[in-house]
C-alpha cells in the first residue's frame, strides 16, 4: 500500500509501551506521513528497547508525564490499551483511536475475532495454524503481542486475518467510536471462549463492565456473521439473547462437581476452533486433519517434559482461579500443583475445589496467596508453603511427587504474576528453566 493515509496529520501516541502495540503504531503512522508525538509516563531507561525501535520516526518524544497541549494540538490520539479510558488527559482529545481501529480503517476482509477470559490465544493460534495450510497469506495479530499494523500494508482484502482481542482492546473500540472515530470493526466470525472473573482491579470490581467490553466483539457483526460461544453458563445465555447473528455453542460442557478427569484445555479449544473453521466453509473431517499437528502454545497447559514416570506441565498463563481449576480437572487427582501469586481483586473460592482435586497443593507467596490461605485454613484444607521463591516451591513439589509417587507436576498459578515476575510469560519461562535443573530428580 503506497497511499499515505495520514499525510500531515498531527497524531499523539499515548503510551508507547513495551509489548509492541505502540511501537507498531508509530512505525505505521510514520510510513503514512503523520507528524507524531509519543508520550509515556515511564522513563527513558524503562522504555529504552521500544525507543530504539522507533528511532527517527517520531517528531517529539515526551517521557515521564502527559502534557495536555500534546493532546489538544493533535488531530487524534492513539490510545494504548494500558491507558485507562477514565484518564483525565483523554477528555482533551478531539478524537481517540487505537491500533485496532487504525487497522480496520485500512483493511476490510475476512476477520475471525476471538476473545474470552482464557483460551483465546490458543483458539486464535489454532485457527491461524489451520488457515495457513490452505492459504499461506493468513495472518494472526492482536493481543497475542502482534499488532495488525505490523502487516496491514502487506495484505489484501482476500487475506484471512485472525485477531485475538482483550476486553481492553474491545472496550477501546467502543470508546473510539464514541469519540467520533469511524470504527469499521465487522468480524465475520466472533468467538467468546468463556467468561471468568478477571481484571477486576481495572474494572473496579464490576463484572458487568468487564462483560460489556467483551460484548463489543459481536455488536457490529454483519447480518450473515456467526458468533461462537465456548461455554454454556449464564454469560453465554446472555450473549445468545443479545446477539443479532447466528449463534453456535461449542466446547466441552463439564459439571464443576464432576470427579472425572475432563478434556484438556487444548482439546476443548480444538472443539471451538473446529466450529469456527466450519462456519467459514471448511469440511468437518478436513478441519480435524488440518489441526492434527497443532501442539498448543507456550505457557498454556504446555507439556515441559515427560520422564516416563512424571509429566511436568507449564500453565503459567492461568492467571485466574477458574483457569487453574480447569487445569486441575484436566490433570486429574494424581497431581502435585504449584499455585499462588498476585491479587487482582478476584474471587479465590475456586481454590476450595482446587485443593480437593489435587494430591498436594504447593503455594508460592503473593498477595492473592494470603487470601487463599485464609480460605483454606479454616476449612481444614491442606497446603504446603507458601514459599518465598518459585525455585523453593518447585523443590518442594518435586519431593512431594517422589514421596507420593504422583504422575503429574502442574504449574498453574491461578493468580497474576507481578510481585515476583515481569508477567506470566516471564514466570513460565523461569519455571521451565528451573525444571531443567531438577529433571534428573524426576526420572
Amino acid at each position: 500500500m503506497n497511499t499515505k493515509l495520514y499525510e500531515g496529520a498531527r497524531v499523539t501516541v499515548l503510551g508507547l509501551g513495551l509489548h509492541g502495540g505502540g511501537i507498531e503504531t508509530v512505525r505505521y503512522l510514520h510510513r503514512h506521513g503523520a507528524q507524531i508525538t509519543v508520550t509515556d509516563l515511564r522513563s527513558e531507561e524503562q522504555l529504552a528497547p521500544s525507543l530504539r525501535r522507533i528511532e527517527g520516526m517520531a517528531d517529539r518524544v515526551v517521557l515521564g508525564l502527559h502534557n495536555e497541549e500534546d493532546i489538544v494540538d493533535s488531530d487524534f490520539v492513539v490510545k494504548n490499551p494500558a491507558v485507562p479510558r477514565s484518564a483525565p488527559i483523554l477528555k482533551s482529545a478531539r478524537q481517540v483511536r487505537t491500533d485496532i481501529s487504525l487497522f480496520f480503517e485500512a483493511w476490510s476482509g475476512l476477520c475471525i475475532a476471538v476473545t474470552g477470559s482464557k483460551g483465546k490465544s490458543t483458539v486464535s493460534s489454532m485457527i491461524h495454524y489451520a488457515l495457513l495450510q490452505t492459504d499461506p497469506r493468513a495472518r494472526l495479530g492482536g493481543n497475542i503481542t502482534v499488532s495488525p499494523l505490523s502487516f496491514v500494508d502487506e495484505i489484501s482484502t482476500d487475506t484471512p486475518v485472525v485477531l485475538e482481542l482483550s476486553s481492553f482492546q474491545l472496550g477501546d473500540l467502543r470508546f473510539a467510536a464514541e469519540s467520533g472515530a469511524a470504527v469499521r470493526f465487522r468480524p465475520q466470525v466472533a468467538i467468546i471462549t468463556n467468561i471468568y472473573h478477571d481484571h477486576q482491579d481495572y474494572y473496579r470490581g464490576s463484572m458487568e463492565a468487564y462483560v460489556r467490553d467483551k460484548e463489543r466483539i459481536f455488536e457490529t457483526m454483519p447480518d450473515d456473521g456467526t458468533l461462537i460461544l465456548g461455554s454454556s453458563d449464564s454469560w453465554a445465555a446472555r450473549f445468545e439473547s443479545r446477539a443479532s447473528v447466528r449463534v453456535l455453542r461449542a466446547g466441552a460442557i463439564v459439571p464443576e462437581d464432576s470427579t472425572d478427569t475432563v478434556p484438556t484445555p487444548l482439546q476443548q479449544n480444538r472443539t471451538i476452533a473446529v466450529a469456527a473453521l466450519k462456519s467459514i466453509g471448511f469440511d468437518a473431517d478436513a478441519t480435524q486433519e488440518l489441526l492434527v499437528g497443532f501442539r498448543g502454545i507456550e505457557h498454556r497447559f504446555e507439556e515441559v517434559c515427560s520422564t516416563g514416570r512424571v509429566t511436568v506441565i507449564n500453565d503459567s498463563a492461568a492467571t485466574v482461579p477458574e483457569a487453574c481449576a480447569a487445569a486441575v480437572r484436566s490433570a486429574g487427582i494424581d497431581t502435585v500443583l504449584i499455585a499462588g501469586g498476585t491479587d487482582k481483586m478476584l474471587d479465590v473460592s475456586p481454590f476450595r475445589e482446587i485443593a480437593q482435586r489435587c494430591r498436594h497443593l504447593v503455594l508460592l507467596k503473593g498477595s492473592a496467596t494470603s487470601r487463599v490461605q485464609n480460605l483454606l485454613g479454616p476449612e481444614g484444607l491442606s497446603y504446603h508453603g507458601p514459599f518465598e521463591s518459585l525455585e523453593d516451591a518447585l523443590n518442594e513439589a518435586v519431593q512431594l511427587v517422589n514421596r507420593s509417587n504422583c504422575s503429574r507436576l502442574l504449574f498453574s498459578p491461578g493468580c497474576a504474576s507481578f510481585e515476583l515476575f515481569e508477567n506470566e510469560f516471564d514466570r513460565g519461562r523461569q519455571f521451565k528453566k528451573l525444571v531443567e535443573a531438577v529433571r534428573a530428580d524426576l526420572e
